[in-house]
């Protein structure tokens, strides 16, 4: 079986933990720490669950000597600053990587889109398969049959296949479509009135961008007017939208072992935040099974009226609700409790939830937490969503 390689989206999965988590959780000090425990989560479940031989995360250098700005001046020139809060996270979160000897791949001049494609052509002889952990569209020109992306949110993996059934395009065709679309996001302009949709549908029937060009006769009057116009504009987006696979980053395979990395040095740093159970997680980077309980099924306890003991258990992993779906799913009757962050049925967003079928035996299963490892709705309702129904 060939080894992994799973390759942090740096930005992507920051950006991510800081937009779609709740931020108000600081540490003693004051610190926002919202992103920054999103973050850890996210590492040490991705550890924990996917259990990857190599790791390592790419990150940009954020400077103007991207070559993409000597392309085009008003490259990305539509963003706007991260917040202060947004910052302070990304630093403490780099931070942490280091302390843990986690191999930060950046290079100034390129972005980490353009490491996460050369990494793979540097791998091309090895017996790896590659992960990038993201949901960039950017990034399905990469996928291979060695190369996929993983969402650590939803627990899914986009190959080859998964990208032609659920987006309509293959990889060989994703720089094609995006080189129509542009990117607005990077302020990458494309042609006006053209979405992914009907950029699919033009790729599949004339191959190429500039096929569709030579083709623009056959579309409506209005598309036609507008492909014409976009024809000067077309050779730069699609230097644009194209990852370079050469980038001279440094790159070592063995210094992403798993196995290597530090577990000492960053319990300083969770101790500052105030990341109590982070500390516990860090067990993990060494493949410490003897501190990794077993929770692929769930046998429930019978409490002991004697001596008032209990059996309450926390589930914060796949395969611990999973679990706990197949013991559920037995039973003829069960009660459930919902923690939620208000009490206004439309507003509140969900915590946890609570589930009982015996006196003395309970279980919670976190969907947001200041601390600790949390499970994503999507799983919860994956699992549970048949037995609710």
């Amino acid at each position: 079986m060939p080894k992994t390689l799973y390759l942090i989206d740096g930005h992507y999965q920051i950006y991510r933990a800081f937009y779609g988590l709740p931020q108000q959780l600081t540490s003693p000090a004051g610190e926002p720490t919202g992103a920054t425990h999103g973050f850890c989560a996210m590492l040490f479940a991705l550890i924990r669950t996917r259990k990857p031989d190599y790791l390592a995360m790419t990150m940009d250098v954020s400077d103007k000597t991207v070559f993409r700005c000597d392309i085009d001046s008003q490259y990305k020139a539509n963003r706007e600053p991260p917040p202060e809060e947004l910052t302070i996270q990304a630093d403490r979160i780099v931070q942490i990587i280091q302390s843990m000897s986690i191999p930060l791949l950046r290079l100034s001049g390129y972005e980490a889109d353009d490491i996460m494609a050369t990494i793979p052509e540097m791998l091309h002889e090895d017996d790896i398969e590659i992960f990038l952990v993201s949901r960039d569209k950017d990034l399905h020109q990469l996928l291979s049959d060695r190369v996929r992306l993983f969402d650590p949110t939803k627990g899914e993996v986009l190959d080859p296949a998964s990208l032609l059934e659920t987006k309509g395009y293959t990889p060989e065709q994703a720089v094609e479509i995006q080189t129509l679309v542009g990117d607005s996001t990077d302020n990458i302009p494309g042609v006006p009135g053209i979405g992914p949709k009907t950029a699919v549908k033009l790729i599949n029937k004339y191959a190429t961008a500039e096929a569709v060009l030579e083709h623009a006769d056959e579309l409506t009057p209005k598309m036609k007017e507008r492909v014409k116009a976009y024809a000067e504009q077309l050779p730069k987006t699609r230097k644009l939208v194209t990852l370079r696979r050469d980038t001279p980053i440094e790159f070592a395979l063995d210094a992403c072992n798993v196995k290597n990395f530090d577990t000492t040095t960053p319990r300083k740093i969770f101790d500052e935040l105030g990341f109590t159970r982070m500390i516990d997680s860090l067990a993990a980077l060494n493949g410490d099974d003897a501190e990794k309980p077993n929770t692929t099924s769930i046998q429930p306890a019978t409490p002991n009226s004697n001596t008032g003991e209990f059996d309450y258990r926390l589930i914060d992993s796949p395969d611990a609700l999973k679990g706990l779906a197949v013991v559920l799913a037995t039973q003829k009757c069960f009660a459930f409790d919902t923690e939620t962050t208000g009490l206004n049925p439309v507003s509140s967003l969900l915590v946890g939830i609570s589930i009982s079928w015996e006196a003395g035996v309970a279980y919670y299963i976190p969907v947001r937490a200041s601390m600790g490892d949390v499970l994503p709705i999507e799983i919860i309702a994956e699992h549970l969503g048949p037995i609710f129904k």
